[in-house]
């Protein structure tokens, strides 16, 4: 009986470490290259015709979509409750002209409620993602 135990355990940690591997496959950034931040923004004003910089409602609005659409592509485990990177908050409030960091952490929170709680931003979120992707070719 001891003998199976071990074997259990033993059978579980490999287990494990396959799932780990593939959580950090998964997981992993599409896009790494900050610098690639602007060309993003580019894509998404093009794609949806709405601008990010200004600050009407609606561009707030286009700018808190276009804030969840980087993190998905440069930082995925925020979608699960990680932290940003700081250097991305950097470079995510230069693209967008946004001198606080804290805006940019706060635009994030209310994009994320939204993506969970909206259908419809939801749905233009996920397909301008998957626009930017097939445009980028990721």
């Amino acid at each position: 009986m001891f003998f199976e135990t071990i074997n259990t355990i033993k059978s579980l940690r490999a287990e494990i470490a396959e799932l780990s591997a593939m959580e950090k496959r998964l997981s992993a950034p599409l896009l790494q290259d900050y610098s690639d931040i602007p060309k993003v923004l580019a894509l998404y004003e093009n794609l949806t015709g709405a601008s990010c910089s200004g600050g009407s409602w609606a561009v707030v609005a286009n700018r808190k979509k276009f804030i969840f659409v980087a993190v998905f592509l440069f930082a995925p485990l925020m979608m699960l409750g990680g932290s940003m990177p700081r250097r991305l908050r950097a470079e995510l409030g230069r693209a967008l002209g946004v001198k606080s960091e804290s805006s940019i952490s706060n635009n994030w929170a209310d994009a994320f409620f939204y993506y969970n709680h909206y259908r419809n931003f939801k749905e233009e979120a996920e397909r301008i993602i998957d626009q930017i992707v097939r445009a980028m070719e990721l």
